[in-house]
């Protein structure tokens, strides 16, 4: 059996305000945080290849990477990250 990901099948289920985002998506986010494609794939443990491939869609970007990155931009729809107060 294939258990690798079809083309054009989305990264993320449609849920709530989370969908599979488009290459146009992918590079509109990454411009927004004023990053640089290796830059933003550091940022979710992606390599640069991996997140060039997603801003040309010949690659899909795995949810986990996609809402990390949102989240580390400060970007993600619902969420955000709190630095925790040293103890």
């Amino acid at each position: 059996m294939d258990h690798k990901r079809k083309p054009g099948r989305p990264a993320l289920p449609p849920s709530g305000d989370m969908t599979a985002p488009t290459p146009a998506d992918i590079r509109a986010v990454r411009k927004a945080a004023a990053l640089s494609q290796t830059a933003a794939g550091a940022l979710c443990h992606r390599s640069l290849r991996a997140w060039q491939d997603a801003e040309a869609g010949t690659r899909n970007i795995d949810a986990a990477a996609w809402e990390i990155f949102l989240l580390r931009t400060g970007q993600h729809p619902t969420y955000k990250l709190v630095k925790r107060s040293s103890r």
